[in-house]
């Protein structure tokens, strides 16, 4: 049972990166008002939206709690170092992310300033949290990463992922891409997982 666990930690790291595609096309899909270009993810099951409490329960709810199985997991297979074990911390907040997308879904159009409800704010803290400590979390599992002989495409997509998540904070923030925020969201996104997957291809074959 335990020689099978690393596989199946994989395999629900590939059902995590497969659900979030699915969750944010799909849905997109059907959410008219809804760009890819200009949107953002959490825009999905804003308050008031037609299909809000069913993105947000049925999508981000189960996304949520198979990337946190799936990061929690990791500890198994990279060791339960101090250093791993705070790198994980901050990955959870991926996952805690969407969770609290479910939750406390954001005000239309996502706002991060001016006259916000509760729930936004919760969802700005969360979304700034995830922002700032996921990249953080990603730089201190470079080196267990690299004793562990992962192969090279990992530390490659690991670096490659910061940049793209700092990248996203300051070009949204600065708004220097104006009406592509959601653009930049998904190229971020994309990043860390392709990441992911590069990590679960070694307990897969």
């Amino acid at each position: 049972m335990f020689n099978k666990l690393p596989r199946v930690l994989a395999l629900s790291g590939v059902l995590a990166a497969l659900m979030s595609a699915f969750v944010i096309f799909i849905a997109g899909y059907y959410q008219g008002e809804f760009s890819h270009a200009k949107s953002f993810v959490s825009e999905l099951n804003q308050s008031g939206s037609q299909y809000a409490s069913t993105i947000g329960y049925l999508g981000f709810v189960p996304l949520g709690l198979v990337t946190l199985f799936f990061i929690l997991g990791l500890k198994q297979t990279l060791g339960k170092t101090k250093r791993v074990t705070i790198a994980l911390f901050f990955l959870c907040f991926s996952a805690l992310d969407w969770l609290v997308t479910a939750f406390f879904p954001c005000d239309a159009g996502c706002p991060v300033t001016g006259d916000i409800s509760v729930s936004q704010s919760i969802h700005n803290l969360s979304g700034l949290f995830s922002t700032i400590l996921v990249p953080v979390g990603i730089f201190l599992l470079i080196s267990p990463l690299k004793k562990m002989k992962f192969h090279p495409l990992v530390i490659v997509f690991s670096m490659a992922s910061i940049i793209a998540y700092l990248a996203s904070f300051v070009l949204i923030v600065g708004n220097v891409f104006e009406g592509f925020e959601g653009g930049i969201q998904r190229i971020s996104l994309l990043f860390f997982l392709r990441l992911s997957i590069c990590i679960k291809c070694k307990y897969l074959f």
